[in-house]
């Protein structure tokens, strides 16, 4: 068993073996570390540090803030270019409920593992978000692959792309409060 320990300072938990002379995440010197126990069962760490809904989360983000550029190119550029971008915006709008989607159930999963159940109150708030965004995704994906984006289906698609935005940013100001929180057992 790898003895762990917890910088004093920062909350880091590192293996003893990878600490030098400071801590390699706040740089204070290495005297402030004491030892640290884990809290969790061997098997639900080694999920937890798969770190499967954090990375899934990036997806829809990424596909969120990108269709905007391309809808504008789609728009703004000469035809040439301007079908490219309609293209992309398309075919990333399709995929963008599945990874939505992916993301809700990695969240569930995670909170599933974390917790030992999903009732808690900010996992609650966290799937009702999710399941609105994921609804808004399904809509965006509908406008896009029907309408071409054309007349007044533009503001109407950007409107939800931007109402995704402030959803994403509101599981973000939840998610971040859970991160290092963990049940133990």
């Amino acid at each position: 068993m790898t003895a762990l320990k917890r910088c004093k300072a920062c909350g880091l938990i590192i293996n003893e073996s990878k600490i030098k002379d400071l801590c390699p995440a706040c740089g204070v010197p290495k005297i402030t570390f004491e030892p640290y126990t884990e809290r969790v069962s061997l098997n639900r760490k080694r999920l937890l540090d798969l770190h499967m809904h954090p990375i899934m989360v990036h997806i829809p983000q990424a596909l969120i803030s990108l269709l905007p550029l391309m809808v504008a190119g789609h728009i703004l550029l000469p035809e040439r270019y301007g079908i490219a971008f309609l293209h992309t915006a398309t075919v990333l709008s399709a995929l963008l409920p599945v990874s939505a989607a992916a993301t809700v159930v990695s969240g569930m999963l995670d909170g599933r593992i974390r917790f030992k159940k999903i009732t808690t109150p900010y996992l609650k708030q966290k799937m009702l978000i999710g399941g609105i965004m994921l609804l808004m995704t399904v809509g965006m994906a509908a406008i896009a692959v029907t309408s071409g984006f054309v007349g007044f289906y533009v503001p109407l698609y950007l409107g939800l792309n931007a109402l995704c935005l402030l959803c994403q940013y509101l599981l973000g100001t939840i998610g971040v409060q859970l991160m290092f929180s963990v049940l133990p057992g």
